[in-house]
């Protein structure tokens, strides 16, 4: 039997154990600080909504009831346990706080907590290095107000559950120097969304920022959103995640930061890292580090949208491992800048069912070999070689686009049915290159496109051509046509002196195929001589109608003679 979802008296005592740990940790945020608890009408239930300021007594000091309510004190932390939903108005003056939690405590509450905070601005001067904000139990906390952290380093954590953690009205370092804020998880399916801006209120006192904090920290890869203008955030600021997804749906969510680092966790042996855009149209400047000391971890960069283009225009830098470059169906995700693996021997594979798109113009510098598992991997420069290198294969999916590459280039694992192609332009007339080798196995397919309005034709380029038997020639005409008897296009041009091993399965020797209006002959020993070419012939009813007017002229000839 599979146990590997059913709770254990040792896991519930961890996770009562980890509140615990966040609790004490907010308590001790301050010399003086102590967790009082919400409870608006004064009765010991500890829901509703209600106005927080400083004179009104709506403050239990035990989770459990049973005291007399007190009025708030800044050097507390403020807890908010009961299973309801409610929305707390700060009041406009403002008020500071050692600290918030939100959920259930282990002394007797239980239930998940909602609660929605908004008006005036709320600061929270906890102590550095110790948690401002903790959400738990599948509990649920929306900050529409502005944020002030100005006690140093702060962590903002999801300790269990699916809780969910959205800080709408943005944070502003208020200390005096620049600060490290801390996103972190214990549950995977946690998600912390800070969608509003993390901004300074002065030059020096930067956000440096960790996401998934690994060891002492997160135990989980959970999910963190920024969706900011975060100028907050500059090129003097450090940026690392450990653990976990990180979804950019802004622009200006990593500000103005040199560089991301993925990685440096030191508590763990395997983690997974990713980087994904998660609004169409967004472009990241900041360049992408992998962490040389973690060899065994896992690392994603790419998009999660399904429609339109998001784009990376930093320099990726692959370290200690590969990486996966990836894009969810309908979308399309940009590479613009180099991908280089400096003096290691480093991998890219695609994953995903959209289409990443390398498209800097003097190609890219990683040496490890790229393999196509998923989707569509185009590359677009004009000099250099687009993936490195290395070799490329293409296992499932479909590789290509217009511009060229070095290494020997496989398409298809000879196995399953026809699920790895090779395009030239992919939607419009284009010329792959490869200097190296080209060869299509028994699963692999040729996607050629004509262009008859235009008369012009996609065209493959390699140094060496190896045609599966079962490989397969796939076409169609993006025009609408005629063309001119003998108009020749050479569609696969071989820069080897040796011919074209083998032939498409439905693409033989001298054979007729009919693209849109026009009828073709083919032949693997056209252009230099060993290239495939197609050419413009006469269809085969027009071949018969004329066969049968010069019958009908010589009969006539004759009859007269």
């Amino acid at each position: 039997m599979n146990t590997s979802h059913s709770p254990t008296h040792s896991s519930r005592r961890s996770v009562s154990l980890r509140t615990l740990s966040a609790l004490s940790a907010l308590a001790v945020s301050s010399a003086s600080a102590a967790t009082v608890y919400w409870d608006p009408s004064g009765t010991g239930t500890y829901t509703g909504d209600g106005t927080w300021d400083t004179t009104t007594a709506e403050w239990q000091a035990a989770a459990t009831g049973g005291g007399t309510p007190s009025t708030w004190s800044s050097a507390n932390v403020a807890g908010f346990v009961r299973g309801t939903s409610g929305t707390v108005t700060v009041d406009g003056a403002g008020v500071t706080a050692a600290g918030i939690t939100v959920g259930p405590t282990s002394a007797g509450t239980s239930g998940a907590a909602s609660y929605t905070f908004q008006t005036g601005a709320l600061t929270l001067s906890t102590g550095s290095s110790s948690t401002a904000i903790s959400v738990s139990n599948g509990s649920s906390a929306t900050f529409n107000n502005a944020l002030n952290f100005s006690g140093g380093n702060q962590k903002v954590v999801i300790q269990s559950g699916a809780s969910s953690l959205t800080i709408a009205g943005g944070i502003q370092n208020t200390n005096a120097s620049a600060d490290t804020l801390t996103l972190s998880s214990y549950s995977a399916a946690g998600v912390i969304d800070i969608s509003g801006a993390l901004t300074k209120s002065s030059t020096s006192n930067v956000f440096n920022l960790v996401i998934g904090e690994g060891a002492g920290g997160s135990s989980a890869a959970s999910t963190f959103k920024l969706g900011g203008n975060n100028t907050g955030i500059t090129s003097s600021s450090t940026l690392r995640i450990e653990r976990g997804v990180l979804v950019l749906n802004n622009s200006g969510a990593l500000g103005t930061a040199a560089s991301l680092s993925l990685g440096g966790n030191s508590g763990a042996t395997a983690d997974s890292q990713q980087v994904l855009i998660g609004t169409s149209g967004v472009t990241i400047a900041t360049a992408m580090t992998l962490n040389s000391a973690d060899t065994s971890d896992t690392r994603t960069i790419g998009s999660s949208i399904t429609s339109g283009t998001a784009t990376f225009s930093g320099m990726l830098t692959m370290a200690g491992t590969g990486v996966s470059l990836t894009s969810a169906s309908g979308g399309t995700t940009v590479f613009s800048s180099l991908v280089t693996d400096g003096s290691e021997s480093r991998a890219v594979t695609k994953i995903g069912a959209g289409i990443v798109s390398l498209t800097r113009a003097a190609g890219n510098t990683y040496d490890g070999g790229t393999t196509v598992s998923a989707g569509t991997l185009l590359v677009s420069n004009t000099s250099g070689s687009g993936t490195g290198t290395g070799a490329v294969s293409v296992t499932a999916g479909t590789f290509g686009g217009t511009g060229q590459v070095s290494g020997a280039v496989t398409i298809g694992n000879g196995t399953g049915g026809s699920d790895s192609f090779i395009v030239a332009g992919n939607g419009s007339i284009g010329t792959f290159t490869t200097s190296s080798s080209l060869s299509l196995n028994s699963d692999a397919t040729f996607t050629f496109e004509l262009n008859s309005s235009a008369a012009t034709a996609d065209k493959l380029v390699a140094n060496g051509v190896v045609l599966n038997a079962s490989s397969v020639f796939a076409f169609s005409d993006l025009g609408a046509s005629v063309l001119t008897l003998g108009t020749a296009f050479t569609i696969i041009d071989n820069t080897s002196a040796s011919a074209i091993s083998g032939t498409f399965s439905n693409l033989t020797e001298g054979e007729t195929l009919t693209i849109g209006s026009n009828q073709f002959e083919a032949t693997y020993l056209g252009g230099t001589g060993n290239d495939l070419v197609l050419t413009v012939v006469p269809e085969p009813s027009a071949t018969l109608l004329l066969s049968f007017g010069l019958c009908a002229v010589i009969f006539l000839r004759r009859r007269v003679s």
